[in-house]
Formats: structure tokens, sequence, C-alpha cells
């Protein structure tokens, strides 16, 4: 059996090929700051984005999306400045927080651009 540590990477790196497949480049995984840890962070033509990945096993019991509370929401936000403040490369790309679901034995892919609003 999996460990959730197992699962969770597994998770992530789902959610890498499917940015991949969609024209993004990872610049980095699991970047721990002071303020939290980011799943993946990604690049467009246009965008710097800062995905927080979640597993379910199940979808009967709300979406990986659900478990994003404010909470969370905040300490996204600032270990996405934080890392900004750091990367004078990705200045000049607008930042973005995205969730990305991953759901049961399918791995049904769910990407919700703009969850986390960074004004």
């Amino acid at each position: 059996m999996k460990t959730t540590t197992q699962i969770g990477r597994q998770a992530e790196a789902l959610a890498a090929r499917y940015l991949q497949s969609h024209g993004y480049q990872i610049c980095a995984r699991n970047v721990r700051t002071r303020y939290y840890e980011i799943d993946l962070i990604a690049r467009t033509a246009e965008d710097i984005v800062f995905v927080e990945v979640k597993y379910r096993r199940s979808p009967w019991y709300g979406g990986g999306e659900s478990s994003v509370d404010a909470r969370k929401a905040e300490r996204l936000i600032r270990a996405a400045l934080a890392w900004l403040a750091e990367q004078q490369t990705y200045q000049n790309l607008q930042p973005r927080i995205d969730v990305i679901t991953v759901t049961g034995e399918h791995n049904v892919i769910q990407h919700y651009q703009n969850a986390i609003n960074l004004d």
C-alpha cells in the first residue's frame, strides 16, 4: 500500500505532465519557503503559475479544491510572493495561483486557473 506522501508525489507528477502537455514549462517542484510548500511552479509565455495539487480518492466528500480554505490560500499567496521576490528572472510575468485536482483510481484531472486571487 502506498503512503500518503507517495500518493501526493504521484499526483504532483501527473499534474506536471498535464501542464506540460498544455504548453507549460515546469520551473520547480516542491519549493519550500518559510511560509509554505509550493507543489509546482510553471510558466507560460505570459504567466508564472504557482500550483497547489490535491489528490482525492473519491469526489463524494468534496473535491480537492474544497480543501483550499482561506488560511491555506493566504499561506500560498505569501509563499508565491516571497518566491517571486527572490526570482528576478520571472518579474515580467503575470503571477497566478492555480489548483489542480487528481481524483480517483482513474486519475481524473481538473485544472482551476486563478483559483486564488493574488490581489
